[in-house]
């Protein structure tokens, strides 16, 4: 199925195909559902990527969460995909709520914690977002550990530090994570005066 996938140059409709052969040969309700999961996925990617559609994408997205719920709070997941899609269209309050119900599943979500810590600096939600943001860095998310080392380096929501953020920009540059890489020069200068965005890019 995942090669009949859009994405791999197959198609929405050829997927359906093959779920109604699986159908017509009796397979396990289980796995049928697992299966039309990843229809509905296809289906969601379309409306996100080729038809700018988020609202569908999110509709689609939330269907297959509930269809296969034992994968949709995987990095790739359904829910985190959803999540992803409504920070495309910047609505971050919603992708909050999203972030937030796969972190009550798996808590230890990485993506759903520097996803919902990004959308909360978006907010104005500066302490929520630091919260999360050092959870996520300290599994080692280059992204939270980059925006952390920004955030210490100009003292945005938190006290200014320059050790702390050499120390967090160190590790995401370590991980080749190029934003960190660009700034870290600039860091260890002492004599530099930081202008920089302290979100960082999230994607």
């Amino acid at each position: 199925m995942i090669y009949l996938q859009t994405r791999w140059g197959g198609s929405v409709e050829e997927m359906r195909s093959f779920l109604h052969e699986c159908q017509a040969a009796g397979l396990a309700d289980v796995h049928l559902k697992d299966l039309e999961a990843m229809v509905v996925e296809d289906e969601a990617w379309v409306h996100r990527y080729r038809d700018g559609d988020v609202d569908a994408a999110v509709r689609d997205y939330r269907r297959a969460a509930k269809l296969n719920p034992k994968t949709s709070c995987e990095p790739c997941g359904a829910l985190n995909q959803a999540g992803d899609a409504l920070v495309d269209a910047k609505n971050y309050a919603e992708a909050i709520k999203l972030y937030s119900q796969v972190l009550r599943q798996d808590p230890n979500s990485i993506h759903a914690l520097s996803g919902r810590g990004f959308c909360e600096l978006q907010q104005s939600q500066p302490e929520a977002a630091v919260a999360d943001l050092e959870r996520a860095a300290g599994m080692n998310d280059a992204y939270a550990q980059d925006t952390l080392g920004r955030m210490y380096l100009v003292g945005t929501s938190v006290p200014q530090d320059r050790d702390k953020a050499i120390a967090w920009l160190e590790k995401a540059a370590a991980q080749n994570y190029e934003p960190a890489k660009k700034l870290l020069p600039m860091a260890l200068n002492k004599y530099a005066q930081p202008r920089i965005d302290p979100g960082g890019p999230r994607f």
